[in-house]
């Protein structure tokens, strides 16, 4: 099983003619930080798209840019959809080099078209990745890992899959993002987001995955220090750092 979409998995958000379509036990941990988001700006862009990119794409870069923006970088994202998130945050974030992936053939192509349009040079070719496969055929030793909207897609199985392979293929004090939607204590942050985790269950997708149980996952694979960004539309990006356990 491998990234499909803005997921991992087998379960794609694609459909033919309309683009890309959403669908709206762990132990307490302490949060390095809580840090509160601001608003997405629009785009007008044609080709294989994702609604929630001219939504999301200005937060989720802020992020990045405070983790990412103040030197040569390295960055492997999973899961990279139709392509154009990782372009408009290579354009925006010059010195990073991107190493965009995806599962499914047509969407690597609709990456390495994007990747024409934007004309960003420190985007690399798409590959195929397979999260659950015993070797990512990527190189290792990135600064960073992104997951936009992987999470809530996939089995727990997967998940795990996602949080060991991060670990295994980032640098000492490097970052593993996660950009989706969490449990807090057992509670959804909204009642759109618990009726989004009844229909993602409702349907064999993975579903709303609890942030301790999450945390306590990445802790036993050395990624530790989650630090919590709220953004908007009850979303989060949590920052994972990877120890030298």
């Amino acid at each position: 099983m491998g990234v499909a979409g803005r997921g991992v998995g087998s379960v794609g958000r694609f459909s033919a003619g309309v683009g890309w379509t959403g669908v709206g036990a762990g132990r307490t941990l302490v949060v390095s930080r809580v840090i509160e988001g601001g608003e997405a700006r629009g785009c007008g862009m044609s080709g294989l798209s994702s609604p929630a990119f001219e939504r999301n794409r200005d937060p989720i870069l802020a992020v990045l840019r405070g983790l990412w923006g103040s030197g040569p970088r390295r960055v492997l994202e999973l899961g990279s959809g139709p392509g154009q998130h990782v372009c408009y945050f290579a354009e925006a974030l010059p010195e990073v080099e991107w190493q965009p992936t995806e599962r499914e053939a047509a969407l690597v192509d609709s990456i390495d078209a994007w990747r024409g349009t934007f004309h960003v040079g420190n985007v690399r070719p798409a590959v195929l990745l397979d999260v659950e496969a015993p070797s990512w055929g990527v190189p290792t030793g990135f600064d960073g890992v992104l997951a936009i909207n992987v999470v809530h897609m996939v089995a727990e199985h997967t998940v795990r899959c996602i949080l060991g392979g991060a670990a295994a293929h980032l640098r000492l004090g490097g970052h593993l993002v996660v950009y989706d939607c969490f449990t807090w204590e057992g509670a959804h942050v909204s009642e759109s987001n618990a009726r989004f985790d009844e229909y993602l269950r409702s349907t064999g997708r993975g579903g709303v995955y609890s942030f301790e149980a999450m945390s306590a996952w990445a802790e036993g694979v050395g990624l530790v220090e989650p630090e919590v960004h709220r953004l908007p539309a009850n979303n989060q990006c949590v920052v994972w750092s990877r120890g030298g356990g």
